[in-house]
């Protein structure tokens, strides 16, 4: 089986209020390309977009039992949602994560703490800060985010009224 449909196969195992924090489940065109740009940076050591989605995925025994998406902004213009919801006006750079999945068989074994480090040292190796915005329900990412050194930033809603926190690591 191609690793992003192992992968979307975690994000099937979740129960509904699970699915909801992440908005939906990736197709496996997006997961697959997530992928492979993280493979391509690791190997090049560069990327040259303003905006490139990375994903990582943690193993137990060679079998993937979690994934991180997170989006390197270098510079990038805010899109109208980013503007219009977040208050963001200046170019953006920094690394937000914006998904964290880890299968509910292998939880409590710090495979989310594995995943979000690798975006943090993602980050910490291009001088960037990282955000990663969270709804304010998920008790689980807010509990992990601190644990990892998060500070809140700002409280802001969705375009459907969902309350969301915006976390900052430095």
């Amino acid at each position: 089986m191609v690793l992003s449909n192992f992968v979307r196969e975690i994000f099937l195992k979740l129960d509904r209020k699970e699915k909801n924090f992440l908005g939906g489940i990736p197709f496996s065109s997006e997961l697959e390309r997530e992928i492979n740009n993280y493979q391509r940076y690791l190997s090049l050591d560069k990327f040259a977009r303003q905006r490139t989605r990375f994903g990582d995925v943690a193993y137990d025994q060679s079998i993937p039992v979690g994934y991180v998406c997170f989006t390197n902004l270098k510079n990038a213009t805010p899109m109208k949602y980013e503007g219009e919801f977040i208050g963001l006006e200046n170019p953006l750079t920094y690394v937000h994560c914006r998904q964290l999945v880890v299968d509910p068989e292998f939880r409590n074994k710090r495979i989310g703490t594995q995943l979000m480090n690798a975006c943090l040292d993602f980050a910490m190796k291009n001088k960037k800060n990282v955000v990663g915005d969270v709804k304010v329900e998920n008790k689980k990412m807010i509990s992990l985010l601190g644990d990892l050194g998060f500070e809140e930033k700002k409280i802001w809603k969705t375009p459907k009224g969902s309350e969301m926190i915006r976390f900052f690591h430095e």
